[in-house]
This record gives structure tokens, sequence and C-alpha cells, in this order.
């Protein structure tokens, strides 16, 4: 009999809870915005305000997670009924015609406002051309991403023109792209001072041609580190 009387008692007492706003989600609060709203965060998680308090923090992180719009993510229930969200916003490193951006996971997306030093992706670019590219100028430093103006490929197509905002140009294979363009400061510091041109980073190696002029200079690479030896070396 006690048994039977303390069962219903748990039992009124849980229909109670699940009738009483405690257990639903009261607030949820969002930290480390920049480029996104709260409304985009929330839809990416797919939760709101009012749902039932038995969320699975896990499953909301991993949602966030595949929307490519963060890359990384900590969500925690606080008592009694509040849900917290912190986000690390994914970069918007490049950006295309008709306002797109393209984000350091390889996402293209339209929210938020274009950043100025955003590298501008060519429309003679495949889109698996900008995933790419918008990855690997994510692994990038931020000072050699500040070099880049524009990304465009070559009339024949098979390699790729990177302009940069010293009035220089470098061509280079796509699969090496991400490589060489690490080391592009050591690669300018290699040319002839105050001479513009083209750097040439290809397979065979890597020259520099001044333009109008047809002479290459030929740039060696320190054996061990694979860097562009500084003149003089």
């Amino acid at each position: 009999m006690r048994r039977v009387a303390f069962l219903f008692f748990v039992s009124m007492a849980i229909l109670a809870y699940l009738r009483s706003p405690y257990s639903r989600l009261a607030e949820i609060e969002v930290m480390g915005l920049e480029r996104l709203e709260k409304a985009d965060i929330l839809r990416f998680a797919g939760v709101r305000v009012g749902d039932p308090v038995f969320v699975r923090p896990a499953a909301i992180r991993d949602r966030l997670l595949r929307s490519g719009e963060v890359t990384a993510a900590d969500v925690r229930l606080r008592f009694p009924n509040r849900l917290s969200i912190t986000v690390q916003e994914a970069r918007a490193v490049a950006r295309e015609a008709g306002g797109a951006l393209w984000l350091e996971t390889g996402t293209m997306s339209r929210l938020g406002k274009r950043p100025a030093d955003a590298v501008w992706l060519s429309d003679g670019l495949s889109k698996a051309d900008k995933e790419a590219l918008a990855r690997a100028l994510g692994a990038l430093s931020p000072a050699v991403t500040r070099l880049i103006s524009e990304i465009d490929r070559e009339a024949a197509g098979d390699r790729l023109v990177v302009y940069l905002t010293t009035g220089d140009a470098v061509v280079v294979p796509p699969e090496a792209f991400a490589e060489e363009m690490a080391h592009l400061d050591a690669y300018l510091a290699a040319v002839p001072p105050g001479v513009h041109g083209r750097l040439y980073l290809l397979r065979g190696g890597a020259y520099f041609v001044a333009y109008g002029s047809e002479p290459k200079t030929p740039i060696k690479k320190d054996q061990e580190t694979g860097k562009p030896a500084s003149r003089g070396e």
C-alpha cells in the first residue's frame, strides 16, 4: 500500500512539473556573436524558447557544427530552465559577386556583413574551386590573406592567378596553393627590390618575371624546409 501511495505521489509530482513553466526553456543565452545574429544560431541549433527543457546539448552542438557557420560550440543547460550557447563563428575569408561570403569551413553564406579584407573570388572559379580555396585561406595566417586581393584562373584554366595588394601576382597550381602561399612573405622577400611582376610557383620550381620583361629570375628553395631562400643566399 505504501509503495502504491509513493508511486502515486511521484507520478503526481512529475505531472505537475511537466505542466509547470519550469519544464520549458524560459531563456536561451547566445554568446560569441560577431557576424551572425542570435536568430541565426537558434535556427541552426533547432531550439527556441518554450521548447521542453529536456534537450540534448550534444545534439544541439552537432547541429551547430554541421551548419558550417561555426567552428566550435559549447552548449549547457542552466538550472532551472535556461540554455546557454557559446559559439566561435567561422571566419568569412572570401566573397563573390552577388554578396555571398565564403567561410573558412568551405561553406558559402549570405549571413552577416562582408569583411573589407575578404578575398575576392572571380566568377571564373568553379564552386569546387571556391570551397577548396575558402578552406585553404582559412588555414593561412591573417598576415598572408591580407596581401591577397583577388583569385582567378588563367585563361587555360589549369592554374590559379592570385592578385596581391602589392601590385604583384602569383601563378600557382590549385593543389599547391595552400602550401606555397603559406610562404608568400618569404617569396616576396626573395624577388628584386622595388620591382613588380609575376611569381610562378610551379611543380618544376619557382621564378619571378617582372612586368614588361621576359627574363626569369629563379627563386631557390631551402632543400630541408622547402621555403624560398632570401636574396643573396
